[in-house]
């Protein structure tokens, strides 16, 4: 990829995460402080820790960007913030200074390679539509905590999915209640299965 090809790319990409984070902001906020605790199940994560792990992969993606580099860090919610407003307003200032830094970087940075953990070598301006399909994912994923419960009787579930490219694939999944309401919407970007 030629640095003029990552620059569009990264032109194109760049106002999406800036809409995205507008969304995530506006879902976090909706979570009741008294809910923080929810799960759907035993195994799944809290409110809370879905809130902390949406809004906290969002800065690591700008983190590496800045670095020039995805490296794993320890990802545990720091001890000091104890409910989704505090989540909330780290998310915010640190978006706030980090996002603008990225949007300066060069063409030629976003042409160049990015390791992600041994399985990918993309140009960093491809990880930018990682970012994002990661938080429209996750944040589908909390929406579903913030619907109410299903009406009773039967739910309907439309699942399509879309090949974009020979190892990849997008998934989206709607479910709605026998009153016709939404309950659950999510999308993920996923890997075709080896065979």
């Amino acid at each position: 990829m030629t640095p003029e090809q990552a620059g569009f790319l990264a032109s194109i990409f760049l106002p999406s995460v800036q809409k995205e984070y507008l969304t995530t902001r506006r879902v976090v906020r909706a979570i009741p402080i008294e809910k923080d605790g929810f799960q759907p199940h035993p195994v799944a994560r809290t409110a809370l820790e879905l809130a902390w792990h949406l809004t906290s992969s969002d800065i690591w993606f700008l983190d590496g960007f800045l670095n020039g580099k995805f490296e794993m860090e320890d990802d545990s919610m720091p001890g000091d913030l104890t409910d989704s407003a505090d989540v909330l307003a780290l998310y915010e200032e640190q978006f706030d200074q980090k996002l603008p830094l990225v949007a300066k970087l060069s063409p030629e940075f976003w042409a160049t390679p990015l390791e992600f953990f041994g399985i990918f070598n993309y140009p960093a301006a491809l990880y930018l539509q990682f970012m994002l399909n990661h938080s429209i994912h996750h944040r589908g994923q909390l929406t579903a905590y913030l619907r109410g419960l299903p009406a009773d009787g039967w739910l309907r579930v439309v699942c399509t999915c879309v090949q974009i490219g020979q190892d990849w694939f997008d998934e989206d999944h709607t479910v709605v209640d026998s009153a016709g309401r939404i309950v659950v919407q999510s999308r993920q970007l996923a890997m075709v299965p080896a065979p």
